[in-house]
């Protein structure tokens, strides 16, 4: 009896309640619209360059409450999104520590919105660049709470994933992932000290925040359409 209910179980663990569920497609709704509405805002924006700008200056200028608003929404979205990521993969290995890290990106999204970052590499048009607190802080939560900590999550998650021979492919995907955001991390770090002023920073910035972001869209889309792998 016991060897019979074994893959019934199993089988059932993708049914997650509604609840759950709800949770689990914040972490596809959030990064989705957050890439929709920087490459609307960075292709309408007049004087903003989407190939040479950073994305956080879309925060500046008239328009600059539609950028807040979305990070607003990607954190509160991403907190959700670990909330039910803790649901689905607990207990079990990456079932705590995962989800703390995804969630720390997500407050940290949050707490940028309100400390717009100072102008930059020549936007907004004619802006002085200085150096403000609330800049500052926006610039420390960005280079220490955005990357860093998902990175941490991918691994800690992509080991779980790794116990089940079948869920290897997202092993592999993950580990992409990682090379795929450290080379254009390096290439954006370039880009942003070099003297030229059309470098590509916004390029290689966009490439590694829409990186970062697919991978949990993926993830949410993986686990609200399939078993969580087995602890």
């Amino acid at each position: 009896m016991r060897s019979l209910s074994a893959p019934i179980s199993t089988a059932a663990t993708w049914r997650h309640p509604p609840a759950v569920r709800l949770l689990l497609a914040a972490g596809l709704v959030g990064p989705l619209s957050f890439l929709v509405i920087v490459l609307v805002e960075g292709a309408t924006r007049p004087g903003y360059n989407a190939l040479h700008h950073p994305i956080s200056n879309l925060a500046l200028g008239p328009q600059g409450w539609t950028l807040t608003v979305a990070l607003l929404v990607l954190g509160a979205l991403q907190v959700c999104f670990a909330i039910g990521v803790r649901r689905v993969l607990s207990p079990g290995r990456g079932s705590t520590w995962g989800p703390i890290l995804l969630a720390v990106t997500g407050l940290a999204f949050i707490v940028e919105a309100f400390f717009a970052t100072d102008p930059s590499l020549g936007y907004p048009p004619g802006a002085a660049t200085t150096s403000t607190l609330h800049g500052t802080v926006h610039l420390v939560l960005s280079v220490l709470f955005e990357t860093p900590p998902l990175l941490a999550a991918i691994v800690i998650i992509a080991r779980r994933f790794a116990q089940a021979p079948a869920d290897r492919p997202w092993v592999v995907y993950s580990i992409a992932t990682i090379v795929l955001v450290v080379a254009v991390h390096v290439l954006g770090l370039m880009a942003y000290l070099s003297t030229d002023p059309g470098s590509l920073y916004g390029l290689w910035q966009r490439l590694e925040i829409f990186t970062l972001l697919g991978w949990i869209a993926l993830l949410a889309g993986r686990l609200l359409t399939g078993p969580a792998p087995e602890a």
